[in-house]
């Protein structure tokens, strides 16, 4: 499952990282534990490495629990059935990955002006009644919308129209799709994520 056949004759000594860390991981599958308890399991591996890994952990669904903590937001959210964010020591966040993400990481909009008054863009935004929140990105000019739930088709289809008629340059328009780098971006800003701030 991990493919250190072609290594078996090696010392382990002369392992890679990567070698090392798929040989660990190997081992503690060996006696097929009900229980696994993974730190970073894929730090260190290359793509390929990593989706091999992935791959037998999605094996164990249904015939062991995994417990695994990452700081790589993607592997969480591509792997894992239920999620539990702490800060500080503290849980914040509990709960199934596809409910964490519908409230806590709305569908956004993705809004780049060219010569326009930023701030008054994003007052005809917030005056928009499907918008929840409007946040300035770092880039200039560029600004998420995020949408009131079950409201992002009228979102697409409206917002752009609005901001035409309003006389504001747009010069990028897109749907960014609702991720669990929104829900730690949104815990890390100081919101509270199990009271819905």
């Amino acid at each position: 499952a991990f493919h250190l056949e072609h290594a078996r004759r090696q010392s382990v000594a002369t392992y890679s990282r990567g070698m090392k860390q798929r040989l660990g991981l190997a081992v503690s599958f060996l006696p097929e534990p009900e229980l696994f308890i993974l730190d970073e399991p894929v730090s260190s591996l290359d793509p390929e490495g990593r989706r091999e890994v992935f791959d037998v952990l999605r094996r164990l669904k249904g015939k062991a629990t995994v417990f695994f903590s990452s700081h790589i937001l993607d592997d969480v959210e591509r792997i894992s059935d239920l999620l539990v964010m702490l800060k500080d020591g503290q849980k914040v966040l509990e709960g199934a990955m596809d409910e964490v993400l519908t409230r806590y990481a709305p569908d956004r909009l993705r809004i780049g002006f060219g010569g326009t008054n930023l701030v008054r863009a994003c007052e005809v935004l917030r005056g928009l009644p499907w918008v929840s929140r409007v946040t300035e990105s770092e880039e200039p000019g560029v600004v998420y919308v995020d949408v009131a739930p079950t409201q992002i088709e009228t979102a697409v289809g409206e917002t752009l129209v609005h901001l035409v008629q309003q006389g504001l340059r747009v010069r990028e328009y897109s749907r960014s799709k609702a991720d669990l780098e929104s829900v730690f971006l949104r815990i890390a800003e100081g919101k509270d994520a199990e009271r819905g701030v």
